[in-house]
């Protein structure tokens, strides 16, 4: 019951550890650099290793996994959208989603597309990942597939219907499981300069990596935070107009849970929302563009998690990080 109370500590905790650091850099609060580097498909496949910070800066493993993972996928992502101008974020929904999943084990999501109209998805790991595949499928139905022995998939498509699913699969790696990260881009799409991207996953993983650091230093059995697994995703990054939200069904949490977003310097106010049916378990933004929200206790049975961008002058990347106690 220590570790359940302590989580009310959190936000202020947080709170103090992010005015104490430069807001331009969050990667100060987790002493290492969430840099998005780029990474050429298919070619240098050399590990990503975020730069120290600061001496004595606490470092958060998970982040630092999450960020490789992620930065693999949007460097080679931003380098499509750089050879090919008619290519940008997927707009539909979220554009960027990263998760743990566990060694020969696979995740899934399913888009909404429209028919005829072009979709490259592609996917990346950590340092640890060395295969993983990429399917894409509608009603059990191959529309396409990337299955070489590498860890950078990619596949393009056209289709058919208003629905797909895709799976990114893990194949080969060391340890038990590893961080993958899907991005989707899209003709026509939102067209994002590197810049905000980095911002918008920085200062989420940075949050993320204080409220890890808050938890281990005042509760001496809990080691901190970690992403949601259990075959869920736990990053998400989606585009929203002014005023517009964004929402994820069926989140099983697993135990007391952080959830928190973070802004790529346009919006001025993000909100996130998790409800239990018609009811609110918890709310938290509405001030700034870093939202935290924290459950106590896990509810019974899954839930729906809104993201909504309250004040902004223009479409802005947010991102939503589901974690929980260890």
């Amino acid at each position: 019951m220590r570790r359940f109370a302590a989580l009310a500590l959190v936000p202020a905790l947080v709170s103090a550890c992010a005015t104490a650091n430069d807001p331009t850099d969050p990667a100060k609060v987790v002493g290492v650099d969430y840099e998005l580097r780029s990474h050429p498909l298919g070619a240098d496949k050399r590990p990503i290793t975020p730069r120290p910070g600061p001496e004595g800066a606490p470092e958060w493993r998970p982040g630092e996994f999450m960020a490789q993972a992620i930065g693999r996928a949007v460097g080679g992502a931003l380098q499509l959208q750089a050879k090919h101008e008619h290519l940008g974020f997927y707009d539909e929904g979220a554009c960027v989603l990263g998760a743990f999943v566990s060694a020969n084990g696979s995740i899934d999501m399913t888009l909404a597309v429209t028919p005829g109209h072009e979709y490259v998805v592609m996917a990346a790991g950590d340092e640890d990942v060395r295969d993983m595949n990429l399917r894409v499928d509608a009603d059990g139905s191959l529309v396409g597939e990337d299955v070489a022995d590498d860890a950078v998939p990619l596949v393009k498509f056209l289709p058919k219907g208003d629905r797909v699913r895709v799976v990114l699969s893990m194949i080969d790696m060391d340890g038990g499981g590893s961080f993958g990260a899907v991005v989707l881009l899209e003709a026509k799409g939102v067209r994002l300069a590197p810049e905000r991207v980095k911002h918008a996953v920085g200062t989420s993983l940075a949050t993320a990596g204080s409220a890890s650091a808050a938890i281990s230093a005042h509760v001496p059995s809990a080691t901190g935070l970690v992403f949601q697994a259990g075959g869920e995703w736990a990053f998400y990054a989606t585009l929203l107009e002014p005023k517009e939200w964004w929402r994820t069904s069926g989140v099983d949490l697993e135990g007391p849970s952080v959830l928190l977003g973070g802004g790529d310097g346009i919006a001025r106010k993000l909100t996130i929302e998790v409800r239990r049916g018609e009811t609110i378990v918890a709310r938290a933004g509405d001030k700034d563009d870093r939202p935290l929200a924290v459950l106590r206790e896990a509810p019974t049975g899954p839930v729906a998690v809104t993201l909504s961008n309250e004040d902004s002058p223009q479409v802005s990347l947010a991102t939503l990080v589901v974690l929980r106690t260890e």
